[in-house]
């Protein structure tokens, strides 16, 4: 009964072992009340060891100098990758960026019209 219960608190450890999260942020972060969020799945094999399918934050965030990356990986993966004994482990990475309106925290440039 002893082993049993042993077996089943390693392998119960391993399979939940990738259970993580990471902020970043870039620039001075996200300083306006307006914000949106841009959500994405990176796709790895092997434990998490082989990127199949990688987000591009450069695309997610276009030319925003100001943002904040939160990868992690949701209870949705972690169903995933142990369903799957880890050969396929999905993280999620969610960008946060300020909102169109709010030009504050961009790098872009408006064109405006100009009335005659």
């Amino acid at each position: 009964m002893k082993l049993k219960s042993l077996a089943a608190l390693v392998i119960g450890s391993l399979l939940l072992s990738s259970c993580f999260s990471h902020h970043y942020s870039i620039g001075k972060g996200v300083r306006v009340e307006k914000t949106r969020e841009v959500t994405e799945k990176n796709h790895f094999m092997g434990f998490g060891v082989i990127p199949v399918k990688r987000c591009h934050i450069d695309q997610m965030v276009g030319d925003t100098l100001n943002y904040e990356i939160y990868t992690r990986s949701t209870p949705q993966d972690m169903i995933v990758s142990t369903l799957t004994i880890g050969i396929y482990t999905p993280t999620t990475t969610t960008v946060t960026i300020p909102d169109e309106i709010y030009k504050r925290n961009t790098n872009r440039k408006v064109k405006r019209k100009e009335s005659n």
